[in-house]
């Protein structure tokens, strides 16, 4: 069918990593991590990590996703399992293997709460003795 949209398939053996944009800020979840698909991939390598060189040691996720998007933490139960920061990722096809796509990252907040009836409690009315 013409009238739905296609992603571009690459010629390139380097995936393109399209959102979110570098330096994305998320607040509560970590947002869909997406990339262009290569040609004659059968599935693909995430590396999440704390660190812009993304090292072994460095990693807090990845996945091998059939598919050319990944959500963080998807085998985690709890939100936020390495709390607010900066994540640095990549990816690179996996089968068969390719290289590494250049780093992009992503910045993690914290949703704070607003409108708490505590955070500003007006002083009670004082009483005179007449």
């Amino acid at each position: 069918d013409s009238s739905v949209p296609q992603l571009e398939i690459q010629d390139e053996i380097t995936p393109t990593p399209i959102y979110p944009p570098d330096g994305f800020e998320a607040v509560g979840d970590p947002p869909v991590l997406g990339w262009l698909p290569v040609s004659g991939t059968v599935s693909y390598r995430v590396e999440i990590s704390r660190g812009h060189s993304i090292t072994e040691s460095d990693l807090v996720d990845w996945a091998q996703p059939q598919f050319v998007n990944y959500v963080p933490w998807q085998r985690y139960t709890e939100r936020m399992p390495f709390g607010a920061g900066t994540y640095w990722w990549r990816v690179r096809p996996e089968n068969p293997e390719g290289p590494w796509s250049e780093p992009r990252h992503f910045n993690l907040s914290l949703d704070l709460l607003t409108g708490n009836p505590y955070d500003c409690v007006p002083p009670r009315p004082s009483r005179r003795a007449s």
